[in-house]
């Protein structure tokens, strides 16, 4: 009986992966994050019920507003380029972004300032935009000890796999 469970778990375990996977590589593709950063952030936003689609509104919406309104930014405070005045990648901005948002509280200034910044995707994102530094760090931490974390090796090993399972059901 227990064999039986552990056999009927395991298409279900490799759908999860999978789909895991294809949400850290999308991550990835909309940032230019690399696998583990983009690992990371989807981890601590799943965390905090934030969705996968919701990440991705998110990011999109900041990457917008890093193009569009960068003295929105400077104004208040957030860090969008290096002391050299070259851009940060998108996994600092957004660190810093959260930060910022999370020093402030929560309040009608943060929401406000979230707004600006996301859009309408500020309202999913609050509870991963008020996080401490330090409680963001302490759910990454969680996600690395659970595996959640994949390298880009790993990623590109999960692609592999997907290609390959296509292959194998034109094949039949």
């Amino acid at each position: 009986r227990a064999f039986r469970r552990v056999a009927d778990a395991i298409p279900d375990l490799i759908a999860r992966g999978e789909q895991w996977a294809h949400t850290v590589d999308l991550i990835g593709d909309i940032t230019g994050m690399t696998a583990a950063q983009s690992s990371v952030l989807a981890a601590v936003a799943e965390n905090v019920t934030v969705s996968a689609d919701g990440l991705g509104r998110m990011m999109n919406a900041l990457a917008r507003s890093v193009g569009a309104t960068p003295e929105l930014f400077r104004e208040n405070g957030i860090a969008i380029k290096d002391v050299n005045g070259k851009m940060l990648d998108a996994y600092q901005i957004f660190q810093n972004t959260r930060g910022r948002i999370s020093e402030m509280g929560s309040s009608l200034k943060s929401a406000a300032l979230a707004q600006k910044i996301f859009g309408r995707a500020s309202l999913e994102a609050m509870d991963i935009l008020t996080l401490s530094t330090r409680e963001f760090r302490r759910q990454a931490e969680e996600a690395r000890r659970s595996g959640l974390i994949l390298t880009e090796a790993g990623l590109e090993a999960a692609n592999e796999w997907e290609r390959t399972q296509g292959r194998l059901q034109q094949a039949i």
